[in-house]
């Protein structure tokens, strides 16, 4: 197990395996350590499911994420708004903090929706209701845990959450 100091006051631990791969970890950051193992392999197709999605998480992502990669999102909370109405609503609040320039992240996602390589999909119209985070790349890996896609769920500089993630392979 390895620790390292965030810039919280909580740690991050993580379990690594021989070949130095995360395999669970507990701690500020831990979603965006996953994210940085797992998403370059993804070939194909990345899943996600999440409660919430913003532009400064997916920005967390995206340089992790090989171009031709089709994104499949699955977002929202069973009592929350519908998908795409909190999905802006999480823009709008992001672009009125101007914490930093969005307009790269905003252009790709744009261009990912239009050429049919980013979908988001309401929560709600699934028959089981889920709390875990699913990241599912191709049919090589899921991680999961409580890391939402969003800055304060992956990010140890903006938030002191104490997530977990779990690899399967």
């Amino acid at each position: 197990m390895r620790s390292r100091k965030s810039s919280s006051s909580r740690n991050l631990f993580i379990q690594r395996t021989p070949d130095g791969q995360p395999y669970s970890g507990i701690g500020p950051g831990v979603g965006y350590e996953f994210i940085k193992a797992y998403f370059p392999r993804i070939k194909d197709t990345l899943r996600i499911a999440s409660a919430y999605f913003s532009l400064k998480g997916y920005r967390l992502g995206r340089g992790h994420i090989k171009d031709d990669v089709v994104v499949r999102m699955l977002v929202g909370k069973g009592d929350a708004l519908d998908a795409q109405e909190a999905i802006l609503d999480e823009i709008v609040k992001e672009l009125k903090e101007l914490d930093g320039n969005l307009y790269e992240t905003i252009k790709e996602v744009v261009t990912r929706i239009n050429e049919r390589r980013f979908f988001i999909r309401d929560a709600r119209s699934i028959s089981n209701l889920f709390h875990c985070k699913f990241y599912i790349g191709d049919d090589a890996f899921l991680w999961h845990g409580s890391a939402n896609y969003s800055v304060s769920g992956l990010s140890a500089k903006s938030s002191s959450n104490a997530e977990q993630a779990s690899c399967l392979t």
